[in-house]
Parts: C-alpha cells; sequence; structure tokens
C-alpha cells in the first residue's frame, strides 16, 4: 500500500498547480483559499487521530511540536505565495519544475547541514550528482527558443524568467524550512499529530499575506477616492479551498508511505508531481499553444530530468 500511497500524493501535489491556474483568479482568494482548505482538512485529521494526536500534544514535547509545527505551516504557507509568481512569470508548466528544482536543492542544502543525511561517501557521491542533474533539470524547463525578429518580446521573456527563477529560489527555500522544522520531532511522534498545529500555521501565514496585501493596497491607492477594496469573499474563495485540500491530502499520504515503504522510497514516489503538472499544464490547460514544440518538448525533458533528481536524492537517505 505504500506504492499506491506515494503515487496518489505524487498526483495530489501534480494537480495542484494545474488547478490554481485553472480558478483564474488572484494570488490573494488562492492564498487564503488554500489556509482555509489546509485548516479544515487538519481539524478532521485531528479528530479522526484524536487519541494519538492528544497524547502527543499534551505530552512532554508538546510545546515543541506545536511550536515546530505552526512554523512549518507558516513557512508553507509564505513559501505557497511565492511560488503563485512562478506561475504568474513562468507558466504553470515551467513554474512547478522550476520551484520544484529550488525545493529540492534547499531541502538538500539543509539536510546535509542540520541533520547531516550524507553521512558516508556513497551517500555524498549520490546527493551531489542529483544536484547537478536537478540544475540540469532546470536549465531545460526554462529553455526559450530566441528569435531574432522579436527582440523586444524576447527581452521582455528572459526579464519573466530570472524574476520567476528569483521566486521559485525564495519559494524553495521556505519549503526547505516547511519540510526541515518537524524533522526534530517526528521521528519521536506519530506523523498524524503535526498536521492540526501545521494547518493552524498554514491558516496564519495566509491571514499575514492578506493583512500585507491590503496594507500594500491602501498605502498605494490611499489618495484615489474612487479606489474600492477588492472583495475576496466569493464562490472563488470557495473553489479556492480545493488546492488547500489536495496539498492537505498529499501530505497525509506521503506520511502513510513513508511508514510503509520508508521516506527514501515515499520520498522518491512523489517527485513524480513534476510530471504531472508538466502534463497536465501543457496538454489539459493547453500552455503548449503559447510555445514552441520544442519548447515543449524541453520542459517535459528538464521534468524528467528533475525527476531523476528527486529520486537519486530519495536513495540517499536508504
Amino acid at each position: 500500500m505504500g506504492y499506491f500511497y506515494g503515487c496518489l500524493a505524487a498526483l495530489s501535489w501534480g494537480l495542484k498547480p494545474p488547478t490554481i491556474t485553472r480558478l483564474k483568479t488572484n494570488s490573494i482568494t488562492i492564498q487564503l483559499g488554500t489556509g482555509i482548505g489546509v485548516l479544515l482538512f487538519a481539524i478532521i485529521v485531528f479528530f479522526a487521530t484524536y487519541n494519538q494526536s492528544v497524547t502527543d500534544l499534551t505530552s512532554s514535547l508538546g510545546g515543541k511540536i506545536i511550536l515546530l509545527s505552526f512554523l512549518s505551516g507558516f513557512s508553507w504557507s509564505l513559501g505557497q505565495y511565492f511560488q503563485f509568481f512562478c506561475y504568474k512569470y513562468m507558466s504553470t508548466s515551467i513554474g512547478f519544475c522550476a520551484s520544484t528544482a529550488a525545493t529540492l536543492l534547499s531541502n538538500a542544502i539543509v539536510s546535509v547541514a542540520l541533520f547531516n543525511d550524507w553521512s558516508t561517501p556513497f551517500q555524498l557521491g549520490l546527493g551531489i550528482s542529483a544536484l547537478f542533474v536537478i540544475i540540469i533539470g532546470a536549465f531545460f524547463t526554462v529553455y526559450k527558443q530566441n528569435n531574432t525578429n522579436e527582440s523586444e518580446s524576447n527581452t521582455k521573456s528572459h526579464k519573466a524568467i530570472i524574476l520567476g527563477s528569483i521566486f521559485a529560489l525564495i519559494s524553495g527555500i521556505l519549503f526547505a524550512i516547511y519540510s526541515a522544522l518537524p524533522r526534530y520531532v517526528t521521528n519521536q511522534i506519530a506523523g498524524t499529530s503535526i498536521i492540526l498545529p501545521h494547518g493552524i500555521g498554514t491558516f496564519a501565514g495566509s491571514i499575514f499575506v492578506l493583512i500585507i496585501y491590503y496594507i500594500n493596497e491602501y498605502n498605494h491607492h490611499r489618495k484615489d477616492s474612487s479606489y474600492k477594496v477588492q472583495n475576496i469573499f466569493n464562490m472563488k474563495l470557495v473553489l479556492s479551498l480545493i488546492p488547500g485540500l489536495l496539498s492537505s491530502i498529499a501530505n497525509l499520504l506521503l506520511i502513510y508511505a513513508n511508514a510503509d515503504v520508508g521516506s527514501a522510497i515515499g520520498f522518491s514516489l512523489t517527485q513524480m508531481s513534476v510530471i504531472v503538472s508538466s502534463l497536465v499544464s501543457l496538454f489539459v490547460l493547453k500552455e503548449y499553444k503559447n510555445k514552441t514544440q520544442k519548447q515543449s518538448a524541453m520542459i517535459v525533458i528538464g521534468s524528467l530530468i528533475i525527476l531523476i533528481g528527486g529520486i537519486m536524492i530519495g536513495f540517499t537517505k536508504m
């Protein structure tokens, strides 16, 4: 069942970016909706695992579990917000690949620096090789075919790639923090016990982003008497719960996959999400219409290369 859980987790994570794009609403609505969706799912999981969760959260480690899980969720929420800008500047098919590559690189660096994960020569050699593979894959996905007749358009496109890459790196670092913090406690408790404080942290992060957004909007438009504050409490907000539920389901499935087949295989299986996201974005959202055949092929090839790099990192955990 562990393999099945891992594949379902990859499917859930892979469907999230195209779902966000398909909703066709602004990032702040998606951000708040996702935060609410994650929190609702966390509450359901808490009551479904009530006895174990209460035992862990009221133990001597309870305070540490709550704090680290909350900060983990907060970091994930901010990372997701910056990831939205990757989709905006680079398209969903490219943005998710770039963000995944940045996340894998950041996770690897944090794991080595804080947890000494690559402690043997084999792990070190395989891990460093995986990082090079991921970087190569990232370059493939952001490939842009030059066209001398559209120099101004190309200049704008290159600027978008640079901005998208910067946001991908920021989101990758935040996702690495999200992944690293619970590791200080999850080896001593049931993994499901962190889900409620993590969900609260995710919701708090979304509220934080919302407050910053409205402060910025107020400062920018305070002299414009005709400006009206955007109302985000509508059906789009309800639909925006879907990405949060997809992420939460994937997180829970990964916990069960790791428990059954180990973190090396579980982690590797979830890297298939980059393939799911790329293919769905290209051929279901039809992003290929805005790209040359060569660029679409490069995105698919880059996704496969990043997948290989993720699997290699997974085997360093064995």
